[in-house]
């Protein structure tokens, strides 16, 4: 890159610091907005194929202080000459118009820049555009959208269902609108949140960028909140790269460790791997870097013939009926800090010895005492595991029942304990690290629902009492739980094949 180019970066990455420094937490909040660093840009802007033709027509429909249209110039006129770039910008900031302006207008000493900066909301823009038939066919969108939620009832919900487009926020909002708005064979590269590749609550958005584009390239972070760090925004990010065409047969899947995009490492991964375009909830699974020796499992839960539900006791509604003494006639109260070293130890290391009274309202949220296997729901960002299982013994309790507070998952045998057997080989199971890893695949989340991990395969009845007799002549440890799966999964496996 030019002396020119890189003194135009450098300019603009300094004004992104000072201007995330200088700005509050709560506009931040506000706008949704966190600006690109300056190697994220430019990293972004690189994924782009060569421009074939003499006219790129760009938008970049939240565009800060212009650190993302400015790095796709800079990037693809240093590899293609000859190129008329045509840019539209959209912003509400107005603390960002005027360094946007400027940075617009330093392009075009650099390459054949023509720009139009509209201080206009994107979304309503574009659903006029939309419902005029009057949209813009624009060539290339790169983007970073606001990370805002959007209410069911809010003016933007509305509109965007006026064009058929139902989701849940901002920064999905801007996707499918840019999709809209994008020509076809186009190409559409942004940063989004990670969460949006499975559950429920993302369906919409999947389906809607799944009927629209294919996905040619994903990029990966190894530290999940590195990206914006500096903006204390602890949401794992991708980015992903879509093109508005019809088939596919590759994605390219890349990996770096953070901001930086030093040593990105690519693999190519063929499509249906990715998403099964046939399944109705059209998760996108995103492989790890690493490859894991990870056990042949193909049996469904509801196969196992047990269940897994929310701990029905939520702490804030029921605070009325719990206590912090207890008699050895109190129903214990299990939560997520009981489980130590895989067990469930009541009370707590920390002395959290939470019990629940006994009564008509609390009888329907209680287990009868038995074997059961509970898994946080939630883990922190950086935590290295995001599965965490532990083990109910009967044994370690007196009392006739036993409660699961709400931020537990339960395995349970309709509303009774498990088998044995059974409970120690998914503890073992549960904690390995294989099964975390492909619970990683598809899910970004650091919380863990009920119905990923029924989504979930795993080793079939006879594999996991064969585990669980194992594990009970052994201490619990991520080790022990390695070595038993090698024996009696992995190497059952290979005498199967």
């Amino acid at each position: 890159m030019d002396q020119e180019s890189t003194t135009l970066i450098e300019t603009l990455e300094t004004q992104r610091t000072r201007f995330s420094h200088r700005t509050s937490v709560s506009h931040k909040s506000d706008f949704g907005q966190y600006l690109t660093p300056g190697a994220i840009a430019l990293f972004m802007a690189s994924m782009f194929p060569n421009v074939k033709g003499s006219v790129v027509k760009l938008l970049d429909p939240g565009a800060g202080i212009g650190g993302l249209a400015c790095a796709f110039v800079l990037n693809m006129n240093q590899r293609v000459q000859g190129i008329h770039y045509d840019i539209d910008c959209y912003e509400i900031d107005d603390n960002t118009l005027l360094k946007l302006t400027k940075t617009l207008q330093e392009l075009r000493s650099i390459a054949d820049v023509g720009h139009a900066v509209f201080h206009k909301d994107f979304i309503e823009e574009a659903v006029d555009h939309l419902l005029q038939f009057n949209k813009p066919k624009y060539t290339h969108v790169i983007l970073n959208p606001p990370y805002k939620k959007i209410h069911s009832s809010s003016s933007h919900r509305k509109l965007l269902r006026l064009v058929d487009i139902e989701v849940v926020n901002l920064y999905s909002a801007f996707v499918s609108m840019s999709l809209e708005l994008l020509q076809n064979d186009g190409y559409l590269v942004a940063i989004i949140p990670r969460s949006f590749c499975n559950g429920t609550y993302y369906l919409p958005f999947r389906k809607h960028i799944l009927a629209n584009a294919v996905i040619r390239r994903i990029h990966l972070f190894e530290s999940r909140n590195s990206v914006f760090k500096n903006d204390s925004v602890l949401q794992e990010n991708i980015i992903i790269m879509l093109q508005k065409s019809g088939a596919i047969d590759k994605v390219e899947v890349s990996y770096s460790k953070d901001q930086s995009v030093a040593d990105v490492k690519c693999k190519r991964i063929d499509y249906h791997d990715i998403v099964d375009l046939k399944s109705r909830e059209l998760i996108i699974n995103v492989p790890y870097e690493t490859n894991y020796n990870y056990p042949k499992v193909e049996t469904s839960f509801k196969h196992l013939g047990i269940m897994v539900s929310t701990g029905p006791v939520v702490d804030f509604r029921s605070r009325e009926y719990i206590s912090s003494e207890s008699t050895d006639e109190s129903i214990p109260l299990i939560y997520p800090q009981n489980i130590h070293k895989f067990r469930v130890l009541w009370p707590s290391v920390k002395e959290l010895k939470a019990s629940i009274n006994q009564n008509a309202v609390t009888q329907k949220l209680m287990y009868e005492t038995g074997f059961y296997v509970v898994v946080r729901r939630f883990s922190s960002k950086e935590e290295k595991r995001r599965i965490v299982a532990g083990l109910v013994h009967p044994a370690d309790f007196k009392s006739e029942y036993i409660c699961f507070e709400n931020h537990l998952n339960v395995f349970h045998n309709q509303g009774k304990g498990l088998e044995s057997d059974i409970a120690y080989g998914l503890v073992a199971y549960l904690n390995s690290e294989g099964f975390d890893h492909e619970f990683r695949i598809f899910s970004g989340h650091t919380q863990v629902n009920v119905s990923d991990l029924k989504r979930m395969k795993y080793p079939s009845l006879s594999r996991l009492r064969e585990l669980g007799i194992r594990l009970q002549k052994n201490e619990f440890n991520h080790q022990v739980f390695e070595d038993i799966i090698a024996e009696v999964v992995i190497s059952e496996d290979k005498q199967d094949s």
